[in-house]
C-alpha cells in the first residue's frame, strides 16, 4: 500500500486518473446530447421530433451503460 502511494507517477495511478477523466467526458458529453436532443426538440415541435430527441437520449442512455459495464471490468 505504502509504495503504491509514493508512486504517484506509476501506471495504476496515470490509468486510474485517465479511466476517471474519460468517464467524466463522457458524462459531460450524454449531459450535454440530452438537453441539446430536448431543446431542439422544443424548438421544431411535432411528434417527429420528440420522437428523433427520445431516441438519441435511449441511444446515449445505452451507450452509458456499456461504457460504465466496460469500465467495471
Amino acid at each position: 500500500m505504502a509504495q503504491r502511494q509514493e508512486g504517484g507517477h506509476g501506471h495504476g495511478t496515470h490509468n486510474n486518473t485517465g479511466a476517471m477523466l474519460s468517464m467524466a467526458v463522457l458524462m459531460m458529453a450524454m449531459c450535454v446530447g440530452m438537453v441539446l436532443a430536448i431543446s431542439v426538440a422544443s424548438a421544431i415541435g411535432g411528434p417527429i421530433a420528440w420522437t428523433l430527441a427520445v431516441l438519441v437520449i435511449v441511444g446515449l442512455a445505452a451507450a452509458h451503460l456499456k461504457f460504465m459495464n466496460h469500465g467495471g471490468h
